[in-house]
Protein backbone atom coordinates (compact mmCIF):
# COMPACT_ATOMS: atom_id res chain seq x y z
CA UNK A 1 0.00 0.00 0.00
CA UNK A 2 1.38 3.59 -1.00
CA UNK A 3 1.11 5.79 2.03
CA UNK A 4 1.61 9.71 1.99
CA UNK A 5 1.82 12.26 3.95
CA UNK A 6 2.32 16.26 4.30
CA UNK A 7 4.58 18.49 6.88
CA UNK A 8 4.68 22.49 6.95
CA UNK A 9 7.46 24.76 8.33
CA UNK A 10 10.19 23.42 10.17
CA UNK A 11 7.87 19.92 11.09
CA UNK A 12 9.49 16.63 9.62
CA UNK A 13 7.60 14.16 7.87
CA UNK A 14 8.81 10.85 9.67
CA UNK A 15 8.56 7.39 7.43
CA UNK A 16 8.93 3.93 9.68
CA UNK A 17 8.14 1.13 7.82
CA UNK A 18 9.00 -1.50 10.40
CA UNK A 19 10.97 -4.37 8.69
CA UNK A 20 10.35 -3.11 5.44
CA UNK A 21 12.38 -0.33 3.07
CA UNK A 22 11.21 2.38 2.12
CA UNK A 23 10.81 3.17 -1.32
CA UNK A 24 10.23 6.89 -2.26
CA UNK A 25 7.40 7.23 -5.27
CA UNK A 26 6.84 11.11 -5.38
CA UNK A 27 7.57 14.36 -3.25
CA UNK A 28 6.93 17.76 -3.88
CA UNK A 29 8.42 20.74 -1.59
CA UNK A 30 6.62 23.79 -2.31
CA UNK A 31 2.72 24.24 -3.02
CA UNK A 32 1.76 20.63 -4.08
CA UNK A 33 -1.95 22.44 -4.29
CA UNK A 34 -4.19 24.69 -2.48
CA UNK A 35 -6.42 21.48 -0.84
CA UNK A 36 -3.65 19.71 1.64
CA UNK A 37 -3.38 18.10 4.96
CA UNK A 38 -1.87 20.70 6.81
CA UNK A 39 -4.92 22.62 7.32
CA UNK A 40 -3.43 25.55 5.62
CA UNK A 41 -5.12 27.30 2.69
CA UNK A 42 -2.75 28.94 -0.33
CA UNK A 43 -3.48 31.43 -2.34
CA UNK A 44 -0.78 30.69 -4.99
CA UNK A 45 -1.93 30.24 -8.40
CA UNK A 46 1.99 29.91 -9.98
CA UNK A 47 4.42 26.97 -9.61
CA UNK A 48 5.74 26.78 -6.32
CA UNK A 49 7.76 23.34 -6.35
CA UNK A 50 11.43 22.42 -5.54
CA UNK A 51 12.94 20.43 -8.81
CA UNK A 52 15.14 18.71 -6.23
CA UNK A 53 12.37 17.10 -4.02
CA UNK A 54 12.26 13.85 -5.19
CA UNK A 55 15.92 13.11 -5.44
CA UNK A 56 16.64 14.82 -1.95
CA UNK A 57 14.09 12.82 -0.65
CA UNK A 58 14.95 9.21 -2.54
CA UNK A 59 18.62 10.09 -1.23
CA UNK A 60 17.55 10.64 2.27
CA UNK A 61 14.99 7.38 2.61
CA UNK A 62 15.21 5.01 -0.40
CA UNK A 63 16.05 1.44 1.03
CA UNK A 64 16.18 2.37 4.59
CA UNK A 65 13.51 0.89 7.21
CA UNK A 66 13.07 4.78 8.74
CA UNK A 67 13.77 8.03 7.70
CA UNK A 68 13.17 11.79 9.21
CA UNK A 69 12.88 14.91 6.98
CA UNK A 70 12.62 18.56 7.71
CA UNK A 71 10.37 20.09 5.59
CA UNK A 72 12.15 23.47 4.67
CA UNK A 73 14.20 25.64 2.45
CA UNK A 74 18.01 24.27 3.72
CA UNK A 75 17.58 20.98 2.18
CA UNK A 76 15.00 21.66 -0.43
CA UNK A 77 15.65 25.07 -1.77
CA UNK A 78 13.05 27.92 -1.89
CA UNK A 79 11.12 27.54 -4.90
CA UNK A 80 8.99 30.79 -4.21
CA UNK A 81 9.90 33.15 -2.31
CA UNK A 82 7.74 34.48 0.83
CA UNK A 83 5.31 31.92 -0.09
CA UNK A 84 4.44 29.14 3.17
CA UNK A 85 5.51 26.10 1.95
CA UNK A 86 5.18 22.25 2.93
CA UNK A 87 6.45 19.07 1.91
CA UNK A 88 4.51 16.05 0.21
CA UNK A 89 5.50 13.18 0.37
CA UNK A 90 4.19 9.46 -0.74
CA UNK A 91 5.73 6.39 -0.59
CA UNK A 92 5.73 2.34 -0.56
CA UNK A 93 6.94 -0.36 2.42
CA UNK A 94 8.51 -3.14 0.32
CA UNK A 95 10.65 -6.01 0.86
CA UNK A 96 9.94 -9.16 2.88
CA UNK A 97 10.44 -9.23 6.67
CA UNK A 98 12.95 -12.33 7.20
CA UNK A 99 12.71 -14.45 10.12
CA UNK A 100 15.62 -15.75 11.20
CA UNK A 101 15.83 -19.06 14.13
Amino acid sequence: AVVSTQSTGDQSVDIDCGPYTISITEAVYGVHSNHNQCGLEYRYSGVCRSSISLPVMRERCDGKTSCSTPANNEIFGDPCYGIHKYLYVTWDCIGKHLITY
